[in-house]
Parts: C-alpha cells; structure tokens; sequence
C-alpha cells in the first residue's frame, strides 16, 4: 500500500471520528487521536506511557527509536519527554506516512522517520542518549547484529529499552500471528536467549517486567470495544493489516492466555 492510500484511509477514518479535515489534512488532531492505527504493538498507548520512565532522563536528549513503523511510539515518547527521537524502518510507504501524521499533529521538529535497516542503521558511532525498539526482533534474523548497532549508536552509558512480546512454548504458538504467518517468517526469541544477546552486544540488564497480565487486560478491553461497535473501529490496525488483523488479534491473546508467549519490558545498559 502506498504511502497515499495509508493517509487517505487515515483521513477518512479521522472524519469518521469528527475531526475535520482542511486542505486534505485533519484540523486539530492530536497524538492520542492517532493511536488506535500508530502504535502498532499489544497494550497500545498505554504501555509506551509504562515505559517513559524507563529510558531516565531523556528531556532534550536525542533518542533513537528502532523499528519505528508509524511514529506511534516515537510520538509519544516525545511528547512525555521533549526529548527529539530518530526513527528508523525498513518499509518507505510507513516512513513516508509517519513523518506526514508527525506534520498533522506538530511534532515533525522533534519526530523524524528514515528508511533503514536496524542491522544497519544509517547513523554515527555514540550518537544517541537512549534507545527504544517495540515489537521489532521477531522480524529480525540476524538478532546479535541488530543489538550490536544499538549498542554502536548509543553513547557509554545510556540505555536501551526492550518491548518485546517472548517466546515461552513453541508448541503453543498460533499463526497468522501480528509479525508471522508461518514459521519461515517468526524469529521471536526466549527472553533468555535476548538477554544472552544483549550482554554479547555490550549491554548490561538494568531492570526487566512481565507485562503479560497488562496485555491481557488491554486485549480484553478491545474486545468488548469491538463487540460493542459490532465490528472493528474507523480507525485501527486494520485499515494497515487488512482483514486478517482479527485472526491475529485473537491468535496472540491466546498465546498469552495459555503462556506460549509472554511480554517482555526491559531496560539494559550500554557498557
């Protein structure tokens, strides 16, 4: 889908909602607007809020959001901490959508999306003061390389912040699930094994939390929402996804209801 098609679909989501619409963009849009279709991860707005305190002192500081998808999260961690947060995604149609939804709602100075790879990212040696990735290593093979080059960003001290949803029982997993259709596809790692790689990378754990029962909860909610509605919501995942969107969406609360994944929230440190 083109980054146009995204937007119109966003648009007119947004209208349905009552926001209106001038020269082709929302009037009056707010991030929390957006959030039902830019934070594109289990526990929604909710959790970045969770996580803010996470990264320190980031107020004025440059972060670096890796696997940023549609700014969701870079917005809202922004707009908690004022700090000014680099974005970085594979796919050019969200980056393009991004950076335009960051126009929408004023925060284009301090949200900036670029095509790149997180194994490789287009950024200096110690750049960076913190770093924030959300649902991303479950589409990355190559898991070490991609925690090495957070790592080589991030200047001596400062920290990394995992959430992350972590693989507890194979023979409990469901497909399609929200970042796989098939086994080909799923890299989603133990939370040993990322611990393992983030210490090989250069990172020492600071703190970690299960989020499970938060996600449960925030799953619950959006299911009677939709009962509610009788369907999905203007504005949602799938308008991104496409129908598919509830099968997965039913497919990962059964996963964590039955303990063959759990959520992880992690803070380590760069050595």
């Amino acid at each position: 889908m083109s980054a146009r098609d995204l937007l119109a679909k966003i648009r007119a989501g947004l209208e349905s909602k009552g926001i209106p619409m001038k020269d082709g963009a929302p009037e009056a849009v707010v991030a929390e607007d957006l959030e039902s279709v830019d934070n594109f991860h289990i526990g929604g707005l909710e959790a970045m809020t969770r996580l803010v305190s996470s990264l320190g002192d980031v107020r004025g500081k440059r972060l670096i959001d890796l696997g940023a998808g549609l700014g969701g999260p870079a917005r809202a961690i922004a707009d908690a901490t004022d700090c000014h947060v680099e974005g970085v995604d594979l796919n050019p149609e969200f980056v393009a959508a991004g950076n335009r939804m960051s126009d929408w709602v004023g925060m284009r100075d301090r949200v900036n999306l670029n095509v790149g790879d997180v194994t490789d990212l287009p950024f200096a040696d110690f750049c960076f003061d913190a770093a924030l990735t959300v649902h991303v290593h479950m589409f990355v093979a190559h898991r070490l390389k991609f925690f090495k080059e957070a790592a080589r960003v991030l200047r001596p001290g400062a920290r990394l912040v995992l959430f992350d949803p972590v693989l507890k029982d194979r023979d409990g997993f469901r497909y399609p699930a929200p970042w796989a259709a098939a086994d080909t596809e799923n890299f989603i790692a133990s939370r040993d094994d990322i611990v393992a790689d983030l210490d090989r990378a250069g990172f020492a754990i600071e703190s970690e939390a299960d989020g499970s029962d938060d996600a449960i909860r925030w799953f619950e909610k959006r299911f009677v929402a939709a009962g509610e509605t009788k369907g999905p919501p203007p504005l949602g995942l799938h308008l991104i996804v496409g129908p598919q969107m509830g099968e997965m969406t039913r497919n990962a609360f059964a996963m964590l209801n039955a303990g063959a994944v759990a959520i992880l929230q992690l803070s380590a440190v760069k050595r």
